[in-house]
């Protein structure tokens, strides 16, 4: 038979074994009901502050165990005395960072880490620019270990002239009368800087690849044969190379011309220097003038050094 209840009834009113609730407007089993603890499959007494339930290794109820894992701190610095497996996020990078133990150290490290990495170019390995730092307008230039600032130049930036300005009779190893002077100042300038010279020694006023020119107008006055040549030091500063040597001659009384063309990789403007030389002259001279070039060197920079 069908429970028949009350109609109209007013809260808490009862009826079997039902109470009232006119807030939720229901009949409520007048039963306990049971606690968790009460139930079959639980423990039968609460754990300690902050543990978890958990199934047992048996799989047959539930046990109250420890939370694994470490604290979660959100702040704008790091914790202080955190553990292995601390949770910390940075209230001010929004980022998450894990306390991270690797049996040697111990660390803060960022977990999962997306989006825009904040780097610089000197935070690449193989980027040196504290060394030497850029400056405007500089290019990056491998080193063989590093990339390095360095200056790129366009065209030719470096281009000096030096004549003798008198005959050179006799042998000269290096000839030393070398003068800068041009006879036409604004039509024959130098560019760039130029080159430094001390007792026939030329020294370099930047590294590069150089073009080093020998023209060299000679008379003969009888039989004759005469030699000119480039020499260049090594970066040792003692090592010297003849790079290159030219003769001519004549039986008969005449002007000739000899030229030499060498090319230089110069590295260290210190130690590598360049001179020239003329010998076997017996029966000629090498001719100099002061109002034209005549016997004369030209230095001209081409390229960066290699």
């Amino acid at each position: 038979m069908a429970t028949n209840f009350p109609t109209n009834p007013n809260n808490g009113d009862t009826h079997a074994g039902f109470t009232y609730n006119s807030t939720k407007g229901v009949w409520v089993s007048s039963a306990a009901s049971p606690s968790f603890t009460s139930l079959s499959d639980t423990p039968s007494s609460l754990g300690t502050a902050g543990q978890v339930a958990q199934v047992n290794s048996g799989a047959t109820a539930l046990e109250f165990a420890d939370q694994s894992g470490g604290s979660v701190t959100v702040s704008d610095t790091a914790p202080s005395s955190p553990s292995s497996g601390d949770l910390w996020w940075h209230s001010t990078d929004l980022k998450l960072y894990v306390y991270y133990t690797d049996g040697s150290s111990n660390q803060w490290v960022q977990t999962n880490p997306s989006g825009t990495v904040s780097l610089g170019v000197d935070d690449l390995t193989d980027v040196d620019t504290t060394t030497t730092a850029p400056s405007t307008g500089q290019l990056l230039q491998w080193n063989g270990t590093n990339w390095v600032p360095y200056t790129h130049t366009n065209g030719i930036t470096h281009l000096d002239t030096w004549r003798i300005t008198s005959d050179i009779t006799s042998d000269a190893i290096p000839i030393t009368t070398w003068s800068n002077t041009a006879a036409y100042a604004t039509l024959q300038p130098t560019l760039g800087t130029a080159m430094s010279h001390s007792s026939g020694l030329f020294t370099f006023p930047v590294t590069g690849y150089w073009e080093v020119q020998f023209f060299g107008q000679y008379y003969n006055t009888g039989s004759d044969n005469m030699g000119i040549g480039i020499q260049a030091y090594e970066t040792d500063g003692t090592t010297l190379r003849t790079v290159s040597q030219a003769s001519a001659g004549e039986s008969t009384t005449q002007y000739n011309q000899i030229n030499l063309t060498s090319y230089l990789n110069i590295t260290n403007v210190s130690t590598q220097t360049v001179r020239f030389f003329a010998n076997s002259i017996v029966n000629a001279r090498l001719e100099g003038a002061s109002d034209r070039d005549k016997t004369y060197v030209v230095f001209k920079r081409v390229g960066d050094s290699q």
